[in-house]
């Protein structure tokens, strides 16, 4: 929501604004925005987007004062990919991709599976060795045919009941009693087939064991 901003001029002659203009989420946080201009949207939406000093990245990001980390990925300054996630209690945004409606904080993993079909979706963990202190979302894909990108949800991470049947099905053996080099071979099979994500068991697996009514905390649309 944009807010007004106002100078006052008062008796003493001194002038007094109200704050900068709020960030337009809701408006930038969509796939029309992908393949744009970053610098004509970073105007448009009053993003607060600066260029990350980084060697080799073309990637945007906001102040760390602000309620929603956003990290934007571009080539040539055309955008490729954008990524949400909150920096605070106060992050509230809501935005449409994949045909699913999101809204932070509100909408849970059951609403976005109600809204997709299975065969557009795929589950991937984040992490196959994670250490202890360490929290990596998962990552609830929706990639549909027709579209030229794909929406991805963040969701709690580390789903030890999938992780062990993946691997059981992809034939490792002694998972329980080998856990660790078990999920070592798991992630390089995996990598070398990442289609192996599509397996309707590996789904339904997924499904059963995720916690569908918690609340997605990172949200990101990527050009394919």
């Amino acid at each position: 929501m944009k807010k007004l901003c106002i100078s006052l001029t008062v008796a003493t002659g001194l002038a007094l604004s109200a704050p900068a203009m709020a960030a337009n989420l809701n408006g930038f946080l969509t796939p029309n925005s992908l393949g744009k201009n970053i610098n004509t949207l970073n105007k448009q939406y009053n993003l607060g987007l600066t260029k990350a000093d980084w060697d080799g990245w073309d990637l945007y990001t906001n102040s760390s004062n602000t309620d929603c980390d956003l990290s934007v990925s571009t080539k040539n300054d055309k955008v490729t990919e954008i990524k949400v996630s909150p920096n605070g209690e106060n992050c509230r945004y809501k935005t449409q991709s994949s045909g699913i409606t999101f809204q932070y904080d509100k909408t849970r993993v059951v609403d976005i599976l109600n809204n997709a079909k299975l065969a557009d979706i795929q589950f991937i963990p984040g992490c196959f060795n994670c250490p202890s202190r360490i929290e990596l979302p998962d990552e609830l894909v929706v990639s549909r045919p027709q579209d030229k990108y794909t929406t991805t949800f963040g969701i709690s991470g580390y789903n030890d009941d999938y992780l062990k049947y993946m691997a059981t099905k992809m034939g490792i053996k002694n998972v329980e009693q080998d856990y660790y080099p078990a999920m070592d071979s798991l992630e390089e099979k995996l990598n070398a087939n990442p289609k192996a994500y599509n397996r309707e068991d590996f789904k339904r697996q997924a499904i059963r064991t995720y916690d569908l009514k918690s609340t997605p905390w990172v949200f990101k649309i990527t050009a394919k």
